[in-house]
Order: C-alpha cells, then structure tokens, then sequence
C-alpha cells in the first residue's frame, strides 16, 4: 500500500516545478503524510542505519534527503518549497487548524522516534556515539521505556522513590543547568535518570487525570 501511494505521487508530479505561490493545506498534509511514508520504508531505513553507523549522531541528513524527495513529488522546488512550508507553519491558519496541527506533531514525533530508537541500538551494540548530552538525553528515553516495561511493580516503585527528588531538582533548573547536569552523568546512570524520569511524569499525569474526574 505505501508502495502504491508513493507511485501514485510519482506519476502526478508536475513536469515543472513550482517556485511561486502559496502551499495550500492540502498540499501541507500531503507533504507529511509521504513524508511518514517514506521514512518506514526499507531502503530509507537502511540509509539511517549506515549514516549513524559513519557518525555515530542522528542521520538528520538523510531525514531532510527525504523531506527534499516528497517536495519535488509534490510538484516544490525544493528550497521554495520549504519556505513556503515554513511560512504555512508560522502563519494563523496553522495556529488554528487542529488537523494540521496534529499531522504536524505526528510528522515529528514519527521521523524522531525512528531516527533515535536507531541511534539507541547502534549504543547499545557498543557504537561510539557523538551526540550532545540533551540529545544523548532524548535517546535514552526509548530504552528506558523498554526497560520499564520489563521492571516488576516494586521495582518501578522502588526506583520512583530513589528518583523523585532528583528529578524534581532537576524540572526547575534553567536549560543550561539541565545540560550541565545532563553532561555529568555516565551513559549508564542517564538511562536510570531518565526511568525515574517517566516514571515522575507518569505519576504527575496519574494525579491530574484523578484531580479532573473529583472536579
């Protein structure tokens, strides 16, 4: 099916491409649901793998080869294109449409989960990273959810409560402050800071859906 949807896009791209005029919302939605697309597909997959493989970082470049690709299918060329996306993106209408604003998030959070569950097993494999400690940070997040999901009750209790006053110190820090405590930590005590991390965060959320239901 997303074989077919992309050859459907391939055989409507314009001979020309367009480097005036807006980018209409349709257009907007269609740019992130191919960009989705294409990001799961094997051979896009595989190029991520070999770029963290060659840098140890985030295969950021391939993500905007494919950003670049689904912007020619879609008749932009490339550099209006993505001005004309950032202007969408900044404008009122996206400010107050829901839908985009949703395919938005989702386009995000899609190419982020894939790029740093990838950049996590290459470190977990032994690979040598050469990220910053806030990126370091965000990769994390998906083998301590992994982690978690494998820790019995108690455990998880028993690391709430070590990780609760940490992490509480930690939210109110500055973004500097953050990133200074962040590069002081070893790989392995960041993968148990940010366990308790989610788990602070999933209690947080626990209590204000329980506050809401007594309102």
């Amino acid at each position: 099916m997303d074989a077919a949807y992309l050859k459907c896009l391939q055989d409507r791209r314009p001979r020309v491409l367009q480097k005036e005029g807006k980018m209409s919302r349709d257009v907007v939605l269609e740019f992130l649901e191919a960009c989705n697309v294409k990001m799961d597909l094997p051979e896009v997959q595989e190029k991520l793998r070999r770029k963290i493989t060659e840098t140890g970082a985030l295969p950021e470049t391939v993500a905007n080869e494919v950003h670049d690709e689904v912007m020619e299918l879609l008749g932009f060329e490339v550099a209006y294109g993505h001005s004309c996306f950032a202007e969408f993106g900044a404008s009122q209408e996206f400010a107050s449409d829901k839908e985009v604003a949703k395919a938005y998030a989702r386009w995000r959070g899609h190419s982020s989960e894939i790029m740093f569950k990838m950049l996590y097993d290459y470190w977990q494999s032994g690979g040598e990273l050469h990220v910053d400690a806030v990126v370091k940070h965000q990769m994390m997040k998906h083998g301590a959810k992994a982690q978690l999901n494998n820790m019995s009750n108690e455990e998880r209790r028993s690391l709430l409560e070590t990780s609760i006053d940490k992490v509480n110190v930690f939210s109110k820090l500055p973004p500097e402050g953050r990133q200074r405590y962040l590069e002081r930590l070893e790989d392995q005590e960041l993968l148990e800071f940010t366990k308790g991390e989610i788990l602070v965060a999933t209690l947080v959320q626990s209590r204000q859906q329980l506050l809401h239901r007594t309102e």
